[in-house]
């Protein structure tokens, strides 16, 4: 369970705007703004807390400690994220984005196929992302507030300036089902460069199933009958630090 030190924690806030969840809030006690878990809400036990907070005051969950080894690899895959928070009109360099793309290039497929492609949608985003945010809008208000994805969804509503959280590109893969897991390798291998080259991303579920349900959008984005988006993701120029990696619970792993 997650627990707040009130003695390290100086009420600055960074956990809190970079919960999804708004699972955190700030306090004041005995006079000093101090973070705290609000009683009812959704822990998505994602870690961000933990390595947003420059004072190391959020602990809980657990981690290996396999970091001492100097392992570049396991650090670089240790410490990247999930971003949700991009800075406005922010540039990729072209060499970066020509190193993320080859990155998915260097990735296996079945056969050596490669049968999804990869659409880099930055142009065309604010049609994208309004006509996938309507879709999303009125899928949750069908069940309202007793949907999961109420809350999150409305908030990305009331703020339709904020186009993919500001992230310059939506990376989605597009082919049939059956090269989905081809997909989703090459897209961690872009995302694992992305963040090698200081670059922020995030997996958006909410727009791969929005596309795949908007027929304007598949004609816009020229998908075949027999296709669907297998994957999206955000990408951009972040602005938020993290200082350690994210503390998540591990899975299972059995030995037999």
């Amino acid at each position: 369970m997650r627990q707040i030190d009130s003695k390290k924690c100086i009420g600055c806030g960074l956990c809190v705007n970079d919960c999804i969840n708004q699972y955190l809030q700030i306090d004041l006690l005995n006079g000093k703004k101090i973070a705290s878990f609000k009683e009812r809400g959704r822990c998505l036990n994602c870690g961000h807390c933990n390595a947003i907070c420059k004072q190391g005051a959020i602990s809980g969950g657990e981690l290996l400690d396999l970091l001492d080894d100097k392992d570049d690899l396991l650090s670089l895959m240790s410490n990247k994220r999930t971003v949700r928070s991009y800075i406005k009109n922010g540039t990729i360099a072209e060499d970066k984005i020509n190193k993320i793309i080859f990155a998915a290039q260097t990735a296996p497929t079945d056969r050596n196929r490669k049968s999804a492609r990869i659409v880099l949608i930055k142009e065309l985003l604010p049609e994208v992302y309004n006509k996938a945010l309507d879709y999303r809008v009125a899928e949750v208000l069908k069940t309202g507030t007793i949907n999961p994805l109420y809350m999150p969804t409305m908030r990305l509503h009331e703020n339709r300036s904020e186009i993919l959280w500001n992230a310059e590109y939506l990376v989605i893969f597009i082919g049939s089902n059956k090269s989905l897991i081809d997909a989703a390798i090459a897209a961690e291998r872009m995302q694992l460069e992305a963040y090698k080259l200081g670059i922020g991303t995030a997996y958006r579920g909410d727009m791969k199933d929005s596309i795949n349900n908007v027929d304007s959008l598949k004609a816009l984005l020229e998908i075949k009958p027999n296709e669907e988006v297998l994957i999206a993701f955000a990408m951009g120029i972040t602005k938020n630090e993290y200082f350690r990696p994210a503390v998540k619970e591990n899975r299972k792993v059995i030995f037999k």
